[in-house]
């Protein structure tokens, strides 16, 4: 496909330069360029060659067209754009405006995405790859091509971009502290958000001081312009302002630098070319007013100055204004930074000593009278000398708010007086829950869980289900009596929804007998309390009082779960874990993700049941919902990682939840949980050998066909099963033993092998799904890899696609540690040859290949893998006398293969220069003996092609050299004579030398070189008439060989020899053989005859004699 797509982009650069339409070039050329984005970058490198020829197209709409598809294949494929990037530097120079322009404009985006990233690349891997350091070096070379055009008579508009340039070059490499300090609190070094602050030194080019030096160069030119204004035409002088105090805005560091300069600049001289004297004058003033708006404390300390000099401009009314909008921004937000910290001062966090906590205990039952009495009177409550909206109060006096009982008994009692009056005493009763403290509150849940039904109520998770239970209590103190049915409800996502469903259904509680009306602490009312204290503890939750309030019930639940009988503790089983999702599901639905609410919660309750480990998977996988908030699954899986660290019991079922995570079918949570395992689990000695085992099973898996429909809910479902029984276990028997992380004896291995089925084939995205873990696993351990190549050969198409695609991440990952690597190369298994490859030229290119690189590879080849293709990647880095011994198999490789290999040859390395030069090259291909070599002279010739096609490198010049050293050879090369005629082909202004060339090879005696003598034959025959004098150089026997070969040539031959000042210097043999003898001997007759003459004029025989 990559072939036919590159094929494609050929044919379609070809019909571009050949087609004279300029719409059609036009769209072929766009076609193309959407090609060559699409491929592989490697095959769109080999086009570029042809693309860049277009510079030289007469079309200016041709040129500009280029230079936008240079900048776009340039930002997708950086690292294979050297050859791109010389045209813009010399397209900056066009001409045509409209060209240049272009230019300028992308090469600024391309100038500062590179910037960027050498900046990035050294700042994660400590050192920065040589195919970018050479891109640095023509994007220095651009630069200084758009300072030079503000310097030279250029179009205006050239001028106004070329200024642009300049201040985006100022302000990227002058410090932006204020940035600096954003992003560091955010935490983000991401694209696009480059600052010189960042760059800490280290290498030549990311040097701070340097890159300030340049910032101050740019600045002075700018500055220069300036000054010089009375030379420019306005509307440059108007841009030179404009960017001068965009800088100055932007990056006060120069602002008083700047602010000097343009208060010093008098925009009322009298000759102003353009005659705009107005408009710079306009844009000074706006200038001035934009510093005034400025809340930097440097700008603002030159208030005085500004304010001067725009009164002396006319401008003081806009002055004003600007100060006052300042004033009012300023004291807005110093009010909003005041107002910070008083809620900051209001807000203490609440840590308590044990001995501080028994202190408090004193005075806790003062504090529930004053409690008990205040919320009463908040809500209302008056003496039974009236109603309150039709419901009956206790006053002070009745026997329900008796001093004998406790403050949470006579609030139990007022509760179930509210809840006994139905929906007419649902606000006050609302209004009773708000003012409760929560410590009260939590007191009076846990007091009223004795009256718990013995039966469980049904649970409904996550939703609103009302169901109504008989409940049968007997009092072994009282007579029997009969409960009315009570409602009982599950906690729902909504507290207020809850709150209003279980008031609906209270009224049956008015027609209860006096007794149990009389004491409400019988009354079954643990679902609406639990329900009125998840709002309450929602609302409290900010300021620690919630979590507090949380914890207090779930460990007394806890407590009750574990002491009381089976029969009662089931009961408490599910009201704890209504209790907890409830609370779960309030925090996910009230705070934002970035909350650690949520994850406090799991992390601290006493135990953890299936359901929140159900509903904690369901937010890191989002299942049956979109991926449109990825905070949410960074949110599920921070709190993963928490339960990892912290409940050794959970720990194998967090786990699986996080490797589920990590081969979904959805990118981003994939990516989010395998940095998560990668980065923070592997590194686990508990967890590492098991990642290990997923890992891999999931690679043979994928390689062997055996995916499943995309199901791996099952995944480690068999541990999750016997962790469950475990756990339930312990909430039955205190005693019973786990071990620390909770896992079973059971073959972690089996669950997930469980889910998978064999299916015909692998697609590509599913492949790179399940391994992308494994490859994120190599980085952290490189051993991994030998198991890539292990199965690499039989790995299906789809497989080696997704392994091609991760190998340059792992590579560039692993960095200069690729010891491993170095053994896999030392003895690659059988099949892994193109892996293997693809390996050695990702490292070949991004940084110089060591030594102990070099030496494995050509052991390789000599020892095992007799394939010169393996030394493909290392030629750039080996000597002349290193090449020129493998230079014949070189050539004997595929045509394509022979191709990569001359450009690493022709590369070479910065240190040592190209292992050959062209016209050595050229050479090395003739030397080659196809007997002797064992190389089919096929391949030679091919090898032969291969060059001419290359005219920007194999010149003219370069052609010349190399057959001026060849002609001198002996014997001279078998295709010595092809080569002259395809040089004469390629390059028709070599004829002068080419025959300088056959001359010699006459005086070699070409003719006894039967086969270059036929090639002889031919050169003469297509480079006639300017080979007519050689031709006449040979001796007659082979002149007249030659006619009879190439008999056309004898007539023009004849005509150009006959010539008086050429027959006559010709041999006899020779006019015998072009016919020419007989007329010679009748010229020498007459001419005796007119000597003989006795009256001749003396004018006449001068005649004669000439």
């Amino acid at each position: 496909m990559a072939a036919l797509s590159r094929d494609q982009a050929l044919s379609l650069l070809t019909a571009a330069n050949s087609h004279g339409d300029l719409a059609v070039k036009l769209s072929y050329l766009k076609q193309a360029k959407d090609v060559l984005v699409s491929i592989d970058p490697s095959f769109a490198a080999e086009l570029f060659p042809y693309l860049v020829e277009f510079q030289y197209s007469p079309a200016s709409l041709v040129r500009k067209a280029l230079v936008e598809m240079v900048e776009e294949i340039a930002l997708n494929v950086m690292e294979h754009s050297s050859i791109l990037i010389p045209v813009l530097v010399a397209l900056a120079r066009d001409d045509d405006s409209i060209v240049a322009k272009q230019a300028i404009i992308s090469g600024k985006t391309l100038f500062s995405r590179i910037m960027e990233e050498m900046a990035l690349r050294f700042y994660r891997y400590g050192r920065v790859e040589r195919w970018l350091e050479d891109l640095w070096t023509w994007m220095l070379r651009f630069k200084n091509a758009v300072v030079a055009i503000l310097l030279e008579n250029r179009s205006i508009g050239t001028k106004l971009v070329a200024i642009k340039f300049l201040q985006n070059y100022v302000l990227l490499f002058t410090p932006d502290n204020n940035e600096s300090e954003k992003m560091a609190a955010e935490g983000s070094r991401g694209r696009g958000s480059l600052n010189v602050l960042w760059v800490a030194g280290g290498h030549p080019v990311l040097d701070p001081v340097g890159l300030a030096s340049e910032a101050n160069m740019g600045l002075g030119v700018l500055l220069d312009l300036l000054r010089s204004a009375v030379n420019l035409p306005s509307l440059l002088t108007i841009s030179v302002v404009n960017c001068l105090a965009a800088i100055a805005r932007k990056r006060p560091l120069h602002y008083g630098t700047v602010l000097s300069a343009l208060l010093n600049f008098d925009p009322n001289f009298e000759v102003l070319k353009g005659g705009h004297a107005a408009s710079v004058h306009y844009s000074l003033r706006t200038a001035f007013l934009g510093f005034l708006r400025c809340m930097h404390p440097l700008i603002i300390e030159s208030r005085d100055k500004l304010v001067r000099a725009l009164r002396a401009m006319n401008a003081g009314d806009a002055a004003d204004q600007a100060i006052r909008q300042v004033e009012k921004m300023m004291k807005a937000t110093e009010r909003a930074s005041r107002d910070f910290r008083l809620s900051k001062d209001d807000d203490p966090i609440r840590k308590r000593s044990l001995h501080q906590e028994n202190e408090e205990a004193t005075t806790k039952r003062v504090r529930y009278d004053y409690n008990t009495q205040a919320a009463i009177s908040n809500s209302s409550v008056q003496d039974h000398q009236g109603p309150a909206n039709g419901v009956l109060l206790p006053s002070n006096k009745d026997p329900l708010l008796d001093c004998e009982l406790t403050p949470v008994e006579q609030m139990i009692a007022v509760i179930g007086v509210f809840i006994a009056a139905g929906e007419r005493a649902t606000e006050q009763l609302e209004t009773l829950i708000a003012n409760i403290q929560p410590d009260l509150l939590a007191d009076i849940v846990i007091a009223n869980m004795k009256n718990l039904s013995k039966t469980p109520p049904p649970l409904t998770r996550l939703s609103v289900a009302v169901s109504a239970n008989t409940t049968t209590t007997s009092s072994s103190t009282s007579p029997p009596a009969t409960t009315p049915t009570t409602p009982t409800l599950s906690l729902p996502l909504s507290p207020s929804k809850a709150i209003g469903s279980s008031f609906s259904d209270t009224s049956s509680l008015s027609t209860l007998p006096p007794d149990s009306k009389r004491d409400p602490r019988k009354i079954n009312t643990d679902d609406d309390l639990l329900v009125m204290l998840q709002k309450h503890i929602v609302s409290d939750y900010q300021h620690q009082k919630g979590h507090e309030l949380v914890m207090h019930v779930l460990y007394h639940l806890h407590t009750l779960l574990i002491s009381d009988p089976a029969q009662q503790a089931s009961s408490f089983s599910v009201v704890y874990e209504k209790f907890l999702l409830a609370v779960a599901q309030a925090l996910l639905d009230s705070f934002p993700a970035s909350d650690k609410s949520f994850s406090r919660l799991l992390g601290e309750i006493p135990f953890l049941p299936d359901s929140a480990l159900k509903l904690l998977e369901d937010l890191c996988c989002l299942d049956g919902k979109e991926v449109h908030d990825g905070d949410r699954v960074t949110q599920g899986l921070g709190a993963v990682w928490s339960l990892i660290l912290g409940r050794p019991v959970n720990r194998q079922a967090c786990l699986d939840i996080a490797l589920k995570c990590a081969v979904h079918s959805k990118e981003e949570i994939r990516a989010k949980a395998i940095r998560l395992v990668a980065n923070k689990l592997y590194p686990l000695n508990y967890l590492s050998e098991k990642i290990d085992r997923f890992a891999t099973d999931m690679l043979l898996s994928t390689v062997n066909e055996r995916l499943a429909d995309l199901d791996q809910t099952q995944i480690g479902s068999t541990e999750q099963k016997m962790e469950a029984e475990l756990r339930n276990q312990e909430t039955s028997i205190s005693g019973s033993q786990i071990s620390e992380d909770g896992t079973s004896e059971i073959d972690f291995t089996k669950g997930a092998q469980s889910t998978f089925q064999n299916v015909p084939t692998v697609s590509m995205s599913q492949a790179q799904r399940f391994i992308s873990l494994f490859f994120a696993l190599c980085t952290k351990k490189p051993i991994l890899l030998h198991l890539v190549f292990d199965v690499y050969g039989r790995a299906p198409k789809t497989v080696k696609q997704a392994i091609h695609r991760h190998i340059p991440i792992l590579l560039r990952a692993l960095g200069s540690t690729y010891n491993e690597l170095l053994h896999i190369i030392s003895d690659p298994p059988q099949g892994s040859e193109n892996l293997l490859m693809m390996v050695l030229q990702i490292l070949a290119e991004d940084a110089t290949p060591t030594a102990d690189l070099i030496a494995t590879v050509k052991h390789l080849y000599e020892t095992k893998l007799k394939d010169a293709t393996v030394l493909i990647p290392m030629l750039s880095s080996l000597s002349k006398n290193e090449v020129l011994p493998i230079f014949p198999r070189l050539v004997d490789l595929p045509l394509d293969k022979f191709q990569k290999a001359l450009a690493y040859i022709l590369q070479g390395s910065a240190h040592t220069g190209p292992a050959l030069t062209p016209s050595e090259v050229l050479v090395a291909i003739h030397d080659i003996n196809p007997d002797k070599d064992g190389i089919p002279l096929k391949k030679i010739t091919d090898a032969c092609s291969a060059c001419f096609e290359q005219r920007t490198v194999f010149t003219q010049q370069v052609l010349e050299r190399a057959l001026k050293q060849m002609v001198d050879q002996n014997p001279l090369p078998l295709l010595f004579m092809r080569t002259v005629i395809q040089a004469i082909d390629a390059f028709p202004t070599m004829v002068d030398f080419v025959m300088e060339l056959l001359s010699k090879l006459v005086g070699k005696q070409i003719w006894r070189m039967p086969k270059l003598w036929v090639g002889f034959l031919k050169c003469i025959s297509q480079t006639q008439p300017h080979s007519f004098n050689v031709l006449l150089q040979l001796p007659s026997q082979q002149l007249e060989s030659a006619l009879n070969r190439h008999a056309t040539l004898r007539a023009p031959l004849s005509a150009h020899a006959s010539q008086p000042n050429i027959k006559s210097s010709l041999p006899r043999g020779t006019l015998v053989v072009l016919g020419l003898a007989n007329e010679l001997h009748k010229q020498q007759q007459h001419l005796a005859s007119s000597l003989h003459a006795s009256d001749t004029s003396s004018s006449v025989q001068g005649a004669t004699h000439t």
